[in-house]
């Protein structure tokens, strides 16, 4: 079975443990592993290796660290905002690894030229709903929508504001 330290994550117990202190750091660390194990148990992937791969590495250690900080009494501003900054901890180490590329010549050219077709494979109509706003020789700009009741149902306010609304954009 998946760990929360094998996902996007993998810096959550240090961090629950500077945030917290020791004790409870990993009192909420602890919890945060037992709701993810039970969210992976409980999931619906839909038949879908891209939902599977986004729900078990992505969202639910996210989802179960903002649920064990409610457990724990912290208000959902709070909880909000400790979740923020560890989805853009993560999402830091993969901005990294893509400004690489964009240093490589025609890396933009080849990127805008199969964005779609990546973004249908890697996030299929059957979980997200993708608006794209443009993409053209100058900009490649997109709301990507997380579709999921059961999500929804479960987490709405950490969904809507971590997870259903992406507007990226990239620029030549």
């Amino acid at each position: 079975m998946i760990k929360i330290n094998e996902t996007t994550l993998l810096f959550l117990e240090n961090d629950c443990i500077q945030q917290f202190g020791n004790e409870k750091g990993i009192t909420i660390f602890q919890r945060a592993e037992t709701i993810y194990q039970d969210l992976l148990h409980k999931a619906d992937y839909r038949k879908s290796d891209a939902i599977q791969n986004h729900l078990q590495f992505k969202m639910f250690p996210t989802m179960a660290y903002y649920k064990a900080l409610r457990a724990e009494g912290i208000s959902q501003e709070k909880a909000l905002e400790y979740v923020k900054k560890e989805t853009h901890k993560a999402a830091s180490v993969q901005k990294e690894k893509m400004s690489k590329l964009g240093n490589m010549p025609f890396a933009y050219t080849f990127y805008r030229m199969g964005v779609k077709k990546h973004m249908k494979k890697n996030f299929p109509d059957n979980g997200w709903k993708t608006e794209w706003i443009k993409c053209n020789g100058k900009e490649i700009h997109f709301n990507l929508n997380y579709s999921s009741n059961s999500c929804s149902r479960c987490l709405a306010p950490l969904s809507y504001s971590i997870f259903c609304t992406f507007k990226l954009s990239s620029s030549k």
